[in-house]
């Protein structure tokens, strides 16, 4: 993540790369993770499942920029509607993105 350590200030890097602190609540995470146990369903049919997801919180595009610094850059997860696509990267050009993946 050279990037990432030029751009960002030394106590966010490091809390990003490492853990902050004692790297307790990481631990935990691994820990957590260490314990899911998956049911493998194979050879299923899975045409008709749903996999949409319900969110607790949400925030705008536009509340997020008032709050951050740039440069600013997106990630966009590609719809099959491409006027959808265009006018939302038109919409994070207009905001001031710099960068889209």
């Amino acid at each position: 993540m050279p990037h990432a350590r030029e751009a960002l200030l030394h106590a966010v890097y490091e809390f990003i790369a490492a853990g902050a602190g004692e790297e307790i609540t990481k631990r935990d995470d691994e820990a957590a993770f260490g314990r899911i146990k998956l049911k493998a369903r194979v050879l299923r049919d899975a045409t008709r499942l749903d996999t949409g997801i319900t969110l607790t919180a949400s925030a705008a595009v536009e509340d997020c920029l008032a709050v951050s610094q740039p440069p600013v850059w997106f990630l966009l997860y590609w719809q099959s509607d491409r006027t959808f696509n265009a006018e939302f990267v038109t919409r994070m050009a207009a905001l001031g993105a710099k960068a889209s993946v």
